[in-house]
């Protein structure tokens, strides 16, 4: 496809995909959702469903921008609706468990990386994806699965690669101080 016919075709699909993410965020109310969207038309489209979701876009001033990310890590915000490319790295927010892809781009560090603000260190429970995708997009499912296992395929390579040149050059030197460690006074005064 080239990127016109995506966006023709995905601008087509908009409404439906909105809706079944609409449908998955309205029956868990006492849940937090963050909902990635890949264009401004997919936003507009969630929004109106959701009258309740506060959205992060990027031609908002960066003080609003910040204002909505943190009180969403705060928690004082229940919905969270923004574009991976602005909130999809660097944020923690193990509070929330539950997240939705109003469709995807051809972009895998993207997909991979929003998803992953979730299952962070702290996250204490079993992290909810969800993807509403038309079936006329499976080029990007298909993109995005081939570049996760391209992914997968290069960890392992990197780590044998690595355990490899651990095993074959490893050289060990015998410590030898050249000055006599002290120990800061307030150490003894316990």
């Amino acid at each position: 496809f080239p990127s016109h016919d995506i966006h023709k075709e995905k601008r087509l699909t908009a409404d439906d995909r909105a809706a079944k993410i609409a449908d998955l965020v309205l029956s868990e109310p006492s849940e937090a959702w963050m909902i990635w969207v890949e264009t401004d038309y997919d936003a507009d489209a969630i929004m109106r469903l959701l009258p309740d979701a506060v959205e992060v876009r990027g031609s908002m001033s960066p003080e609003v921008k910040e204002e909505r990310l943190d009180a969403f890590t705060q928690g004082k915000i229940r919905i969270l609706v923004s574009k991976p490319s602005i909130a999809g790295f660097g944020l923690n927010w193990q509070h929330c468990a539950r997240t939705a892809f109003v469709g995807l781009s051809f972009s895998y560090e993207m997909f991979y990386q929003a998803i992953r603000r979730f299952w962070r260190f702290g996250q204490k429970r079993p992290v909810e994806c969800h993807i509403a995708m038309a079936e006329t997009e499976t080029a990007i499912w298909q993109t995005i699965q081939r570049k996760k296992q391209d992914h997968e395929t290069m960890k392992i390579e990197m780590f044998d690669s690595m355990r490899r040149e651990v095993i074959t050059k490893s050289v060990k030197n015998q410590y030898q101080p050249t000055v006599k460690a002290q120990l800061p006074s307030w150490i003894f005064n316990k």
